[in-house]
């Protein structure tokens, strides 16, 4: 069986991901210091004990080897062999697959305290045939519907619900709940900030699984100790609750799997109808590591009901569908999961590559390459990349990402508080043949016009926003990033910011925007046409189908703009009482330089970045964009320097 197509190139060298979790982080952002800009405290969280606790454990004691050989190499279904040696593996051991092809025809369910590890994934590859999912970690979801919020699964909370408790006080108690617990802690929809299921696609009724649009706002949190009515949670509480809005803690599991994690390995889906490559479902301390998931039929990793889970150093790309729809070819973060670290990984030709809904918190997507997302309905459309779709996530952190763009739509309800830091925001990306979601050879030149004869690739030139912020998008944070570059100056003409006014138009090509803010209502759209304000069910003024919030609550400071060539400084609406501080931290989560950095100047990417390879010189390779266009996965640098930063055939470094 031939498995090279589209599978990343050269030798893969695997090294443990470096998470700084256990380490104190200077509170930078919480309170100013030396004149370092700190952002509000109230707009933001601990990120620094996102992923793993302490770190993916490195386990050396091997508990069986499974032989491609011994199942034909990839001719002879291996998902049973492979589960019973997972459930007999004693704690802390691994067990490997070696080099080959297997073909696996269920799905594979990692236990805790198990490492499933491949031989590499160039030597490993997985086989998907059949449907469902690939490879599952965690078996519980939390009670769905009106059953979740039923007295036998929920209790209300009487107090410790404020922002930075690491312990709340039940009303009440529930069944088996002990320390290892995962536990959903939520209220109703508080209409002032504005929490809501409503947005320019309508009533999200899906959004809080099956509660009708009424609890879009949560986190998922382990209980680490049990003493009376009183628990202790980790992650400590992101927002305050209001007493008057029915806070819940719900029972997701008593029983969660943890310390759970897969390496070294590749997917390889065969277009059967698998729902993802990746699963977890109620999980904690468990992770994905140098690996590769080579095309999806659907999502490649979805994370549900669960906290501290790493993604790390690992190629996610291609996929069977590139058009909206129950899924979108991505890593999906939903239903509240919290504190989980996606890092240094690259992700290439998806349809959206990382998206966020359900009330997901806390989390922090950092240092990945993003890379070619389309729509195959919508050929030269910016697809983009980092993606919000679904209310109401809050608190997550974007650092040091290469993207082409952040959409935060407010299609189906709000968001707030985000905070992008360091990041560079492209604008546009190469889009490349094929686009008739097959396993077809990716065809990167001639660059041309769409549609003219003899083009295989072109840049997508229609709504063109490297940072876009929808109406129902609230109290962002931006600081250090580069917005823009100069292949999409090279495009069309670059504006600075939008926003929203009633009569005002935002062009939908030939024109892009630094920041789109407050567009999208139901019947707006690019027109600015006022419509559906206060209708019912949508939340009433200054939260109206179209509106000027998302810029008067969002903070921007220290942005490189090439629209003008500026770095900006209190350019955003809200007026923080820090403004006039203009000393950015290195990072928002790490203590220091991480070891996949290597020799890579850290941070790479900001207005007081010198010396980089972009035009501006603000911005240097990030590590998984240098790996990849070497040809090696991601997390290359941490053990060799790649030869030049020339891409190879066939690969292209974004925005170049």
């Amino acid at each position: 069986m031939n498995f090279n197509n589209q599978t990343s190139r050269g030798k893969t060298i695997r090294n443990c991901v470096i998470v700084l979790a256990a380490l104190a982080l200077p509170a930078v952002f919480s309170q100013k210091a030396l004149a370092v800009y700190s952002l509000p405290a109230s707009r933001v969280v601990n990120w620094s004990t996102a992923g793993v606790t302490g770190g993916i454990p490195s386990r050396t004691t091997i508990y069986k080897t499974i032989q491609a050989s011994s199942y034909g190499a990839g001719s002879t279904d291996a998902t049973s062999a492979i589960n019973s040696a997972l459930s007999s593996c004693p704690a802390g051991q691994v067990v490997v697959l070696s080099s080959g092809a297997f073909k696996i025809a269920g799905t594979i369910k990692v236990p805790s305290n198990v490492t499933l590890r491949g031989s590499g994934p160039q030597s490993t590859i997985l086989s998907m045939t059949g449907k469902g999912i690939g490879i599952q970690i965690g078996t519980h979801l939390a009670p769905y519907g009106t059953t979740a919020t039923s007295s036998s699964n929920a209790v209300a909370l009487s107090s410790g619900y404020t922002k930075g408790s690491s312990s709340v006080v039940l009303n009440g108690s529930l069944s088996g709940l002990a320390a290892g617990s995962l536990v959903w802690l939520s209220e109703l929809n508080d209409s002032s900030v504005p929490v809501t299921p409503y947005g320019g696609g309508g009533k999200c009724t899906w959004c809080d699984d099956g509660l009708g649009g009424t609890r879009n706002l949560g986190q998922i949190v382990r209980v680490t100790s049990v003493s009376g009515k009183t628990i202790g949670i980790d992650p400590p509480m992101n927002t305050t609750y209001n007493g008057g809005l029915s806070p819940l803690a719900i029972l997701v599991t008593n029983s969660p799997t943890h310390d759970a994690g897969v390496e070294a390995l590749q997917v390889y889906d065969n277009n059967s109808g698998r729902s993802s490559n990746f699963s977890f479902q109620g999980a904690y301390n468990c992770w994905i590591e140098n690996v590769e998931s080579n095309y999806s039929d659907a999502d490649h990793v979805d994370i549900d009901y669960s906290t501290h889970v790493t993604v790390a150093d690992s190629y996610f790309h291609d996929s069977f569908v590139h058009t909206a729809g129950t899924s979108d070819s991505e890593l999906a973060l939903e239903t509240w999961s919290s504190a989980n670290l996606i890092q240094n990984n690259v992700f290439r030709r998806l349809h959206c590559s990382v998206m966020l809904r359900d009330g997901v918190a806390g989390n922090v997507t950092a240092y990945n390459y993003f890379d070619g997302d389309f729509d195959s309905g919508s050929t030269t459309v910016l697809m983009y990349p980092i993606g919000f779709h679904g209310a109401h996530p809050e608190y997550n952190l974007f650092e040091g990402n290469v993207a082409n763009m952040v959409n935060d739509d407010s299609i189906w309800g709000s968001s707030s508080d985000e905070t992008y830091f360091r990041n560079w925001f492209v604008g546009t990306t190469l889009i490349c043949s094929p686009i008739n979601n097959t396993r077809g050879t990716v065809s990167t030149s001639p660059v041309g016009t769409y549609g003219a004869s003899g083009v295989k690739a072109w840049w997508a030139n229609e709504a063109n926003r490297p940072m876009a912020f929808g109406y129902l998008s609230t109290a962002n944070n931006m600081a250090g990033n580069v917005v823009g570059s100069t292949q999409l100056l090279n495009l069309m003409k670059m504006t600075k910011m939008v926003v929203w006014a009633k009569g005002v138009s935002r062009a939908y090509s030939g024109t892009a925007y630094g920041y789109s803010m407050g567009f999208g209502g139901s019947g707006a759209g690019d027109s600015g046409t006022y419509s559906n304000c206060g209708s019912s069910g949508y939340p009433g003024s200054p939260w109206c189908s179209d509106n000027t919030e998302a810029y008067t609550t969002g903070i921007i400071q220290g942005d490189y703009s090439y629209a003008d060539g500026s770095t900006n400084w209190g350019y955003g609406g809200y007026k923080d009482p820090n403004s006039s501080d203009h000393v950015l931290p290195s990072s928002l989560y790490l203590s220091g330089k991480p070891a996949f950095f290597g020799s890579t100047a850290f941070p790479a990417i900001g207005p007081d970045v010198t010396g980089g390879n972009d035009t501006s010189g603000h911005v240097h390779t990030i590590p998984a964009q240098a790996c990849y266009a070497e040809g090696k996965m991601p997390n290359c640098l941490a053990t060799s320097s790649p030869s030049s930063l020339t891409a190879p055939s066939g690969v292209r470094l974004i925005g170049q």
